[in-house]
């Protein structure tokens, strides 16, 4: 008989157009988090208004809104303001990450990442440690 759970898992909220990459990236994460993805920015920011992540993954280049307008959307919800957001994408030009940070983005990770590396950034973004994967 498996022990009841006595505190909720962090939740990490995460906007990623490929299903794929979705699936792989769940799968790492689940053990230590609660995951709610989204395939787009609309249907992300239809729930914004209901939800209370622990983090936000952004990709740049997203169907409707880009990562960088759900960032300032995100920042403009003054009970979000200090979630962490980290940006997860292929983008690899300066201008890229330069822009998350102008637009209030707390990390920024390009893909491909290895698990220990995405395990590690979110263990210090969330939890404020440095987990071993």
């Amino acid at each position: 008989m498996k022990a009841a759970k006595t505190e909720e898992k962090p939740l990490i909220v995460w906007v990623e157009d490929n299903r794929d990459y979705q699936t792989v990236v769940k799968e790492w994460l689940l053990p230590r988090y609660d995951v709610v993805t989204y395939d787009n920015g609309e249907d992300f920011l239809e729930d914004l208004q209901d939800m209370q992540p622990d983090m936000i993954m952004l990709d740049v280049r997203l169907p409707g809104p880009d990562g960088f307008k759900l960032c300032r959307k995100v920042r403009a919800e003054s009970r979000l303001k200090s979630v962490p957001i980290l940006f997860l994408t292929s983008n690899e030009e300066d201008e890229a990450y330069i822009e998350h940070l102008d637009v209030g983005g707390t990390g920024f990770i390009n893909k491909p990442v290895d698990k220990k590396k995405l395990l590690s950034v979110i263990g210090e973004l969330v939890d404020g440690e440095r987990l071993g994967a």
